[in-house]
């Protein structure tokens, strides 16, 4: 059984850290060739354009993701635990008691 808070707080702040990491590079400026080379491995004509730092954006952008990265990371689990029930006793479960069951109560 996987702990849901667990997953949710890994994959919160692997999408936090990354996201800040992103915005450090808009930050020193080197963001657009990072881009411009990535898009030239996979053969494609770059035509995306990285816009001036914005701290007030770059706060939104890491709050965001790192909720986004918390909440995948809980349903993830919940999902697993759920689909690695017994299915006789996943049969058993109403509505009602899988969502007890998901929030762990």
């Amino acid at each position: 059984m996987i702990n849901r808070n667990k997953l949710g707080l890994i994959l919160s702040a692997f999408m936090g850290v990354f996201h800040f990491m992103w915005a450090a590079m808009v930050l020193v400026g080197i963001a657009q060739p990072l881009m411009d080379w990535i898009f030239r491995l996979h053969f494609i004509e770059a035509f995306y354009v990285i816009q001036p730092f914005n701290l007030g954006y770059a706060v939104g952008l890491i709050l965001f993701t790192t909720a986004t990265g918390y909440v995948s990371g809980w349903v993830l689990a919940a999902l697993w635990n759920w689909l690695r029930m017994d299915v006789s006793t996943r049969r058993q479960f109403s509505v009602v008691e899988w969502r007890r069951h998901a929030a762990g109560h």
